[in-house]
């Protein structure tokens, strides 16, 4: 993560900056996004039956071997937007499996009654990497340019690598059985008929694709306001967005050192779905300091809602059907964050950005009374000592 932080930022930035063109951005951008709409679905029952420590060594040897290549490429200087393109879609794909191996890997190393625990670790690495190497990436970007970033992030690569070869663990999903030929249709069916016959994960499943429509909808357009707001911008942007990381990082810490009574947590998690909804409202039309304050709490309130939603899941999904299940999750909210930002964008041509962000909270607050309709089944789900 630390040294995907520093990539993350570089690619974007070169690719504009060569370009000068928001539409070829956009390509890019489209390029490492659109694998997320079909790669987990596909990968998950492969992730199911085989080794996924070997997937995920390999994987990150293969991220290596590329980030190893394009530092050859920005030594010489060299740019080819197609090439970049390539490279970018390659990623997403490769990417998009990584994810829902790692997810389906992750809870096996997970000791009985510390999911919690160990999800608000993990709630804390993605915006520590972010809040310490972006501002790090943009220095070293500016005064030694691009070859650096590359580097260090080839050698981020290929030390994960070398440790999770080292990990020991007994993967009992993987099946042996020769004489049993795969088919993907086969195991995919299996993967759907158990989400369909688990009615509470079925429910969190519908909830969080539905609201990661409102939600693409509303982080399409944060930052167009703060480019047509008078007196807003960029910068001020960046500090918005840093808020939110910082109450993330508090969050993490916070769920880490105070455990939530277990009989409590579905009632919590509902509450913070509805509050950072509305907290969107109350911050398109807030000064901007106040902007600060709201982020920081909605950044807070959304890693306890997420480590109670993902310790909970992972926890009761049976190892041997867990990548089929994160396969179809991820598919289908990636699916909605798409589908939300393509609305968001087209709404926010002819209407005031605002007026939309309450329409998409609205449409949020109906979907959480939707999900509430199956509380007596996501309870069970929620409601457990993880």
């Amino acid at each position: 993560m630390f040294g995907g932080a520093l990539s993350n930022f570089a690619l974007g930035l070169i690719i504009f900056e060569k370009t000068n063109s928001t539409l070829l951005y956009s390509f890019f951008m489209a390029a490492i996004m659109i694998p997320g709409m079909i790669i987990p679905m596909v990968a998950g029952p492969f992730v199911d039956r085989y080794s996924r420590r070997k997937m995920i060594y390999m994987l990150d040897f293969i991220f290596f071997v590329i980030f190893a290549m394009a530092s050859v490429m920005a030594y010489f200087d060299y740019f080819n937007y197609f090439v970049y393109l390539g490279v970018g879609f390659i990623v997403g794909i490769l990417s998009s499996i990584y994810n829902v191996a790692y997810e389906s890997f992750y809870p096996t190393l997970i000791s009985e009654g510390n999911y919690s625990k160990a999800y608000s670790i993990g709630s804390l690495l993605y915006p520590l990497a972010n809040t310490l190497m972006v501002p790090v990436a943009a220095v070293v970007y500016n005064t030694l340019g691009l070859f650096p970033l590359f580097v260090v992030n080839a050698i981020s690569f290929l030390i994960a690598s070398l440790c999770e070869m080292a990990i020991d663990v007994d993967e009992s999903q993987v099946q042996y059985e020769e004489h049993k030929a795969f088919s993907f249709k086969t195991e995919f069916k299996e993967g759907l008929s158990y989400l369909k016959q688990e009615k509470g994960l079925m429910a969190v499943t519908k909830y969080f694709a539905l609201s990661a429509i409102a939600q693409g909808a509303v982080r399409s357009l944060l930052l167009p306001f703060f480019e047509i707001t008078p007196g807003l911008g960029a910068t001020k942007y960046s500090l918005v967005m840093s808020s939110q990381t910082l109450g993330r990082m508090i969050g993490g810490v916070v769920h880490y050192k105070i455990q939530y009574p277990k009989d409590k947590k579905y009632a919590i998690a509902l509450f913070v779905y509805a509050a950072v909804s509305i907290g969107d409202v109350f911050f398109f039309f807030s000064p901007f300091y106040l902007m600060i304050g709201i982020y920081l709490i909605v950044g807070l309130l959304a890693v306890t809602s997420f480590t109670i939603r993902i310790s909970a899941t992972q926890s009761y999904v049976p190892n041997e059907k867990r990548g089929r299940f994160n396969g179809i999750f991820t598919v289908l909210t990636s699916c909605g964050s798409v589908l939300g930002g393509m609305i968001g964008g087209l709404l926010g041509e002819v209407m005031f950005i605002p007026y939309i962000i309450v329409g998409a909270t609205i449409l949020n607050i109906l979907f959480i009374m939707n999900f509430n309709r199956s509380k007596k089944d996501v309870v069970l789900l929620y409601n457990r000592e993880v």
